[in-house]
């Protein structure tokens, strides 16, 4: 990437296109999202995501940065250890 940053090249309809990792977790959470809202049956605006607690800050914010992308308001960033016993208490 031209940024320095790690990229993702792919083969889509016979082009080559080069994504950035944000836009892949951003395009794993635009399908996140419309699951969620074909289940609730309302628009989802709002969310907590959880992230390995190995993540760097950078890591962290490149997450931050694609819920943005989405136009998600993540509300927190929850160690995945952490949700998981949230989820059980």
């Amino acid at each position: 990437m031209k940024n320095g940053g790690v990229g993702i090249k792919v083969m889509y309809l016979d082009e080559e296109h080069l994504f950035s990792v944000e836009q892949i977790t951003a395009m794993l959470l635009t399908k996140l999202k419309e699951t969620a809202e074909n289940n609730l049956k309302k628009p989802v605006t709002d969310c907590v995501i959880s992230v390995p607690s190995f993540f760097t800050d950078a890591e962290r914010r490149s997450v931050l940065d694609a819920a943005q992308i989405v136009g998600l308001n993540c509300l927190r960033l929850m160690n995945d250890m952490t949700a998981g016993k949230e989820l059980f208490l």
